[in-house]
């Protein structure tokens, strides 16, 4: 019994297999913008490149980059993801083959400049605003230094009162709450030893902000209306397209009802209670949007509302083992959410022992 078999080639010529000579080589490896497109392009120069976008790919530090176009001498190959601006650990690989060449090229790589080329939203609200501003070349673990605002004076001011770099070319700016002129100028400071970067759009209104009360949505008054609901009203609430938050309290809303004039925000466990008087925060969410293009705004007008524990009905004349175990009960409005809200840090105690809640 055959347990194996060797094949047996028909015809020679067809089976005959060497190895080329004539391998890809790179001599040049360098960063290209493409303004038209707004993008950071990696140029590959060499001799012998062969193959397509289906049949080439190009990798920085293990992450694929899409393929520009391939041509004899030339490689283009678009930066969608990077951790860093400066670019390391270049790979290419061809249909041929992998290239030879100086492999210290593709090693050290390249340092992308950052390129501001627009924002989510051109308007904000002087209550501040969640924007995520487009800035090619900046890393996903990059860090900015700050970003800045021209005022009225013709200073720069901060912008953001916190911001973060989300993922590559997007960082997420929560706005100071001030009023921002339209003529103001963005600049974005990512190393604070470097020039500002400003607008590199061709289309530089995609990188124009202002933020006023035109159009924005603006706090009048804020009451509580029952034992389980805030009545807001004011100008300019979202109606639609935006998801409509409420905070009080450190406590989110469990329903929220809005009309251009009046939100309604209803706690199910009662509207929380608060030490000293506080203001609702209302906020509203783009909907449908991809993570470059997310706006949140946040409405202006501060109203304190007081809302302090009043304790209306406990448990009284109980006698209990040290055991513990006793059931106990108190009455007071917005007790429950806060207690669920904050279990670590709002809790009853009987005798100095904690209770369960």
């Amino acid at each position: 019994m055959k347990t194996s078999e060797e094949a047996i080639c028909n015809d020679p010529l067809k089976c005959a297999f060497s190895f080329t000579k004539l391998l890809p080589n790179i001599t040049a490896i360098d960063k290209e913008w493409d303004a038209s497109t707004n993008v950071w392009n990696l140029k590959l120069s060499g001799t012998e490149f062969s193959g397509n976008a289906s049949t080439s790919m190009l990798s920085v530090g293990g992450i694929e980059q899409p393929v520009v176009t391939v041509l004899p001498s030339t490689a283009l190959f678009k930066v969608t993801n990077s951790p860093s601006s400066k670019l390391t650990g270049i790979r290419l690989y061809l249909d041929i083959g992998i290239p030879e060449g100086d492999r210290s090229l593709l090693d050290q790589g390249v340092t992308l400049t950052p390129k501001f080329v627009g924002i989510s939203s051109n308007q904000g609200s002087p209550g501040g605003s969640v924007i995520v501003l487009n800035v090619q070349g900046v890393g996903s673990a990059d860090k900015v230094s700050d970003i800045t605002f021209t005022d009225a004076e013709g200073a720069d001011k901060s912008l953001c009162e916190n911001h973060s770099t989300i993922s590559y070319g997007k960082i997420q700016c929560r706005t100071n709450p001030v009023t921002i002129p339209a003529d103001s100028e963005i600049k974005i400071l990512v190393d604070s030893s470097a020039p500002a970067e400003v607008c590199a759009n061709t289309d530089t209104a995609q990188c124009k902000f202002e933020q006023t009360n035109s159009s924005m949505p603006v706090i009048t008054n804020a009451t509580i209306a029952s034992a389980s609901t805030i009545q807001i009203t004011g100008t300019d609430f979202f109606e639609s397209g935006y998801q409509t938050t409420v905070e009080f309290g450190g406590v989110v809303a469990d329903n929220v009802t809005v009309s251009k004039t009046s939100i309604v925000a209803k706690w199910t466990k009662g509207v929380p209670v608060v030490a000293n008087a506080t203001a609702p925060i209302v906020s509203f969410e783009k909907l449908n949007t991809t993570d470059l293009m997310s706006v949140t705004h946040f409405a202006s007008g501060k109203i304190n509302i007081a809302n302090a524990l009043e304790i209306t009905a406990a448990t009284t004349d109980m006698t209990c083992s040290f055991n513990g175990g006793c059931p106990f009960e108190v009455s007071a409005k917005g007790l429950s959410t806060l207690m669920r809200g904050d279990p670590e840090n709002n809790f009853i105690t009987i005798c100095d022992r904690k209770c369960i809640f």
